[in-house]
């Protein structure tokens, strides 16, 4: 989301490193590490618009929040990794990139044509960046 196209993934490539099958790192680490990180920017982009700080979200803001991850309920440190997130991007930018990582899913698991697991993340990282770039 910070659209660094080689911090990414070298990151990726480290996730799917330890993993005996890159179909297994996708579920169990990257995808739901994305999907956190895109809802926490979600919320922080609520809280842009709003004018506000998680810590004193509105309750008409709070209580669009998920219970998990609730980005109010997060440390300081991580409410503001995720402002800075949701100041950076649109509500129509996290959409896409949530479309993203659905569609990378579909693909891992045979429902729409893909290559490779690892090309999939990789394509699917790229549509981010590119995403995210496109501000």
């Amino acid at each position: 989301l910070a659209g660094e196209v080689g911090a990414a993934m070298r990151q990726l490539r480290v996730l799917l490193g330890g993993a005996t099958k890159p179909e297994e790192a996708a579920f169990q680490l990257v995808l739901p590490t994305l999907a956190r990180q895109l809802r926490l920017a979600w919320q922080a982009r609520l809280c842009v618009e709003a004018g506000t700080s998680p810590a004193k979200a509105p309750p008409e803001v709070a209580n669009q929040f998920p219970a998990n991850p609730n980005l109010a309920k997060l440390s300081d440190w991580q409410q503001r990794q995720a402002m800075t997130l949701g100041r950076r991007v649109t509500f129509d930018q996290l959409t896409q990139a949530l479309k993203s990582v659905s569609d990378a899913d579909v693909r891992l698991k045979g429902m729409l044509p893909g290559f490779s697991p690892q090309e999939t993340l990789e394509r699917m990282l790229l549509e981010i960046v590119a995403i995210v770039k496109s501000n």
